[in-house]
């Protein structure tokens, strides 16, 4: 469901701006959307958005509400 929400958002910092909203409540970053280009385009294409999201869902933002 999270990612096909994602995967029909359009470009990949449309993707990478849906992602952030619906982990974070927010939009990313300027160094954010750089780095997801970056991770994105390193990735095989099939593999790239699950390991993208895995890795926000295990950073500090996501896992504790301050």
């Amino acid at each position: 469901m999270l990612f096909r929400s994602v995967l029909g958002a359009g470009t990949l910092d449309a993707k990478t701006a849906r992602l952030y909203t619906l982990l974070f409540g927010r939009r990313p970053t300027t160094r954010e959307l750089a780095v997801a280009r970056e991770f994105l385009s390193a990735q095989p294409p099939d593999e790239a958005w699950p390991r993208y999201a895995h890795g926000l869902m295990m950073t500090n933002e996501f896992v504790f509400v301050d």
